[in-house]
């Protein structure tokens, strides 16, 4: 057991720092992954008795998830060689698991995912579509999607936030590595607004503004948000152009629910000269998806 934690600790090279840079810029996207979701707290805030419960509930998923990755990885290494690893089929826990006890350890990890991939659904389900109502409800998204019914759902936004999942799933299965297709452009399309998010954050504690006469905690959410910000442009570097590029092909034509809220509003429909830039560099990176997609310098 000694011997696999040395030999995968090192990637399957010889024992050296030189390697653990592409190690830890390879498993990023990964990482990003793992992650998602833990800003559900922050989601559904609307609903907290108290508004301090919700910064408890992020860090303590956030923690919670750490340490399950931490030990998952851990026992993993521990127990087989890494090419053995790479070899398992999915569930790969159930094939480690199996090593350690035997074949009830496959038949527990393997239910416990039913369990997990049934929560994990009905979650982001809900999730997507309270984004979709609160976007709404800031005018940003269609006023029908803020709607609810006599039950308190926002049943347009539920109904077209299922539609989108269940017709990216029918793309995802075409593609030559589905779950590694869905798990990049998850954590691709996540990255982009942890990085504007981050900067937002960033230029409001550095301009002053909602800090009003009360300017204490500005220089700690000054570094929070530019350090988000660098980590998010990391990690989108790290993940390199190719999602980027196919999560494009998804945000371009998103802005046409922008497009109808603007008109029900009344307004134009980019305020600025600066939005009008990001929508035009949102469309080129589309286009050239689709150009690389139909040429085959870029695949699924």
């Amino acid at each position: 057991m000694r011997t696999c934690s040395s030999a995968n600790l090192w990637g399957g090279a010889p024992p050296g720092l030189a390697g653990v840079t592409d190690q830890a810029r390879d498993a990023m996207l990964l990482t990003v992954f793992v992650f998602v979701g833990i800003e559900g707290a922050s989601v559904y805030s609307r609903y907290a008795r108290r508004r301090e419960d919700v910064g408890v509930a992020t860090v303590l998923g956030f923690l919670s998830v750490l340490c399950l990755l931490v030990l998952v990885t851990t026992l993993s290494y521990a127990v087989l060689p890494r090419a053995e690893l790479a070899a398992l089929a999915n569930p790969s826990m159930a094939g480690v698991l199996e090593a350690v006890v035997g074949p009830w350890g496959r038949v527990f990890v393997s239910a416990g995912l039913v369990v997990a991939v049934l929560g994990n659904f009905l979650s982001w389900v809900l999730l997507a579509a309270e984004v979709m109502r609160s976007a709404a409800g800031s005018a940003t998204m269609p006023a029908a999607f803020a709607r609810e019914n006599a039950r308190e759902v926002p049943a347009a936004a539920l109904w077209a936030s299922t539609l989108a999942i269940q017709a990216l799933l029918v793309v995802a299965h075409f593609a030559e590595h589905a779950f590694t297709l869905a798990l990049k452009m998850t954590s691709a399309m996540a990255l982009v607004p942890y990085l504007l998010v981050g900067a937002y954050g960033a230029k409001l504690a550095y301009t002053r503004e909602t800090y009003g006469a009360d300017p204490r905690g500005r220089g700690r959410d000054l570094v929070v948000g530019a350090l988000a910000t660098a980590y998010a442009a990391a990690m989108i570097h790290a993940g390199g152009p190719r999602f980027l590029l196919l999560s494009a092909l998804l945000y371009a034509p998103s802005t046409l629910l922008y497009a109808v809220a603007r008109r029900e509003q009344g307004r134009d429909l980019f305020a600025s000269v600066p939005e009008r830039v990001a929508f035009g560099a949102i469309a080129a990176a589309a286009a050239g998806a689709l150009y690389a997609l139909a040429t085959g310098a870029m695949s699924l």
